[in-house]
């Protein structure tokens, strides 16, 4: 009975260690680079998969548009704009075809130009 116990634990210990060095694999550090033109906006950021998921919300009570460019390192730079009414907030993302080492963000905001 305890050969049974101990080789559970044992066993226990090492899947939980092997499920940790997994999930540090999956660990991409994000930096952020904000240029709000004096505007008050919360940025939010994650990597789902191999997916970077931003999530932005307009604090201001005007209507504003951003657009947000995602830099993975020798891939061309991609570029995700939207509007935001007063209070919204809004997710975009981009996938990656494979893992990366870090991504950098650039997040611009500026008031939104009443159309004509």
């Amino acid at each position: 009975m305890i050969r049974t116990t101990t080789f559970f634990s044992l066993s226990l210990l090492l899947f939980s260690a092997a499920t940790f060095a997994s999930s540090l694999n999956d660990f991409t550090p994000i930096k952020i680079k904000e240029n709000l033109n004096g505007l008050h906006l919360t940025i939010e950021s994650k990597m789902v998969d191999r997916i970077s998921v931003v999530k932005l919300t307009n604090k201001e009570n005007i209507p504003v548009s951003c657009a947000v460019t995602f830099k993975d390192g020798p891939s061309p730079a991609s570029v995700r704009r939207t509007s935001l009414v007063a209070g919204g907030s809004k997710l975009l993302s981009k996938a990656f075809g494979r893992s990366l080492n870090g991504l950098r963000l650039n997040v611009t905001c500026q008031k939104k130009v009443a159309e004509a």
